[in-house]
This record gives structure tokens, sequence and C-alpha cells, in this order.
């Protein structure tokens, strides 16, 4: 395996842990290709030592000029001005989210899980969140599709990232699965949040909209966490933090590490700091898949992804889950629902058990049974 030297990626124990995803293992193989694209459908980004080298420009789809507290609707500027509302601080959501997926490997800082791709911020999330029209906008966009009259993205993505997640359902005849679906035909992958509403993911758009590869959250310690949607729904899991109890007090190192920013309402400063949600779950899929797209690319340089190879992607995935401390009856990963912790605890506990995708990603596995 491959050991990086960033100064805080011992703190990253969701790369490397027993019940993390496997990726320095998988770094042997590629740490991914400037050639591959990982959309970012979020709330934007910040400047950060760590992601500056590896974005593209992106766009910014926010349609309505309050929430997207820019002054305007939609143009070019993917940065993220802040999302606070009321008395709540600003999220620097997409800074954390692309840190996940591809922080660059400098020797500083954290480590994204495919370091070498490169990022590109498209802002579909404002202060009140984001409407179907603009993430389906940004989904077009995105995939190097036209969308009215903005200059096509001359990048376009190989994987999609959508770390959202709000109450709705998503008919087969939607605007948002009517365009994933010409999306996969392009040979895009899509990744999806399962939602944090401990609750069925098929109630959360838009991971319930096929095809996706929906993400559910699991800790530290291998069990489902506790706020992570579950059922038919979801996919795969992957590690997205979970709080863990020591005498009362509630630890963050079982939350995954990212980059931030140290603003409460505008931009400050770079930083780091830990989130958890199904938010960080799906990033951590993305960058596999992006390792995935890498590391096939490079063995065949012509090779051109279609509806087929996206379907490879979901099977190599399913098929080389880890079960964690599920039962992993037919690649289902099920547990007890999780509670939310309390004493000295990061437990699951519950008499219902449910299911929460295939297991928990092995980015090596994954990346071998591809290249087969």
């Amino acid at each position: 395996g491959v050991t990086p030297l960033d100064a805080l990626f011992k703190d990253q124990w969701y790369l490397t842990s027993k019940y993390g995803i496997n990726a320095t293992n998988a770094w042997s193989k590629t740490m991914g290709s400037k050639n591959v694209v990982v959309a970012v459908l979020d709330s934007g980004i910040t400047a950060h030592p760590d992601l500056d080298n590896q974005v593209i420009p992106g766009y910014d789809f926010v349609s309505d000029p309050t929430s997207s507290n820019d002054g305007d609707g939609w143009d070019a500027n993917n940065a993220d001005p802040g999302d606070y509302y009321g008395s709540e601080p600003s999220s620097w959501h997409g800074t954390h989210v692309a840190g996940i997926i591809a922080a660059i490997d400098n020797d500083i800082g954290v480590l994204g899980v495919a370091p070498n791709v490169k990022i590109i911020p498209v802002r579909v999330l404002g202060t009140e969140g984001g409407t179907e029209a603009d993430i389906v906008a940004g989904l077009n966009w995105a995939a190097g599709q036209q969308v009215g009259s903005i200059p096509l993205n001359a990048h376009p993505a190989s994987v999609i990232n959508m770390s959202i997640g709000g109450q709705g359902s998503c008919l087969t005849s939607s605007p948002t699965a009517t365009v994933l679906r010409s999306i996969k035909d392009l040979g895009i992958t899509v990744v999806t949040a399962a939602g944090n509403d401990s609750g069925y993911a098929s109630l959360s758009y838009p991971g319930n909209c096929v095809p996706t590869i929906n993400v559910g959250a699991t800790g530290k310690t291998g069990k489902p966490a506790f706020y992570s949607n579950y059922g038919d729904a979801v996919d795969i899991a992957a590690p997205g933090g979970d709080y863990c109890y020591q005498t009362g007090a509630q630890l963050a190192d079982g939350q995954i590490f990212s980059t931030l920013n140290t603003g409460t309402t505008a931009p400050g400063s770079a930083t780091y700091g830990y989130e958890l949600g199904t938010s960080m779950a799906a990033p951590a899929v993305a960058g596999v898949v992006a390792l995935m797209y890498s590391a096939v690319l490079r063995k065949s340089p012509t090779f051109t992804p279609d509806a087929t190879f996206v379907t490879d992607i979901y099977y190599a995935l399913r098929d080389t889950a880890r079960d964690g401390v599920g039962t992993g009856v037919n690649k289902v990963f099920s547990a007890p629902i999780a509670a939310t912790p309390s004493g000295n605890t990061c437990a699951v506990a519950s008499s219902t058990t449910h299911t929460y995708g295939a297991g928990i990603i092995d980015a090596a596995a994954a990346l071998a049974n591809i290249l087969n």
C-alpha cells in the first residue's frame, strides 16, 4: 500500500482502518488520473490549498437570488458565498465533500480518496436548499449537455456526486430520473447520499432516483451510523462518521475529517474539520469510482465508458463490499437500526434489523474487480 506524508492523514481513519475503505492498497494501483473529472453538485466551493489545483471552474445553478446569497441567479461563479441561515453558521458543505474526493497529495493537510483527479464544482444548493429544476440543470451541464444559452462544460464529468437529501418521491417520469437515465447512457456514474433521517431511503430525494449508486453511512466501528437511512433504496455503505461517546463526552474523531473554512457567514480562511452524514459517505464512494475510471482508462486509453460500464462499476462495488458487522446474506449488509449513542458507546441497538446495502466499500478490491 501507499502511505502518504500529508500531515493530517493520521486523522482520516476512514481511509485505512479496519472499517475504512482500504484506500492505501488501492493507491498502489492508481491515485487517480487528471483526465477523470468528478462533478460535485453541492453548495459551491471555497479557496483551499488542498483543493485549488484540483478545481476546474464550474457553474452556479442556484436560481433564487435570495437563496443564492450572492445577489443573482445562475452565473459562472461556483464559489460558495456561505449558506448561513438565521443563527445557523455556514456549513461549507461543498468544500468538505470535495476534499473527501480529491484533496491533493501535497504533504500538508488531508488526502482525498482520489487525489489526482479533478473536481468541477456545480453549485445547486443555497441557503434554502435546492430546487429540482436547478439540480436537473446542474446534472445536464456537468454531463456536458447544452443547458439554455450557458457555455458548454468543456470538461464533462465521469462521476457526479450529489450529497443532497430532502423528503420527496422520484417517479420514473420525473425530470431528475429522466436526466439520470440519459447521463448513464453517456457512461457517467452518479453517486448519491441516502439521507440522514434514520428512516427509509426510498423517501429521500434524489438518492431514491434511479439510476444512482445510493450510499448509506457507517461509523468507526463498522456499524451503521445512527442517522443513516436504510432499506432497499440503499445500494452500498461507506464511512460517514458517528458520534462516539466516552464518559458522556462526544468524541469528534469518529467523524470524517476533511477540508473546511473558518468563516461563520462569509468565507474566512482555509481550515480542516470533522463532519458526519451520508453526505460524507457518498464522496468516499465517488472517489473510489473515480479511481476505477482512472485505472480502466490507464489500462485501455481508447476505452469509452458507456451504460454497460456504469452497471459494471455498480456490480464491482457491490460484489467486493465488506460486511462490517452485518450478516451479509446475498450481499445485503443488515444490522439493527442504530440508536443515538449515549454512555460509552457508538452502539447499534434495536430489535428491528434493516438493510444498508451490500456492505462497506473496499477500494482495492473494487479496483481489482473492474480491471479483470
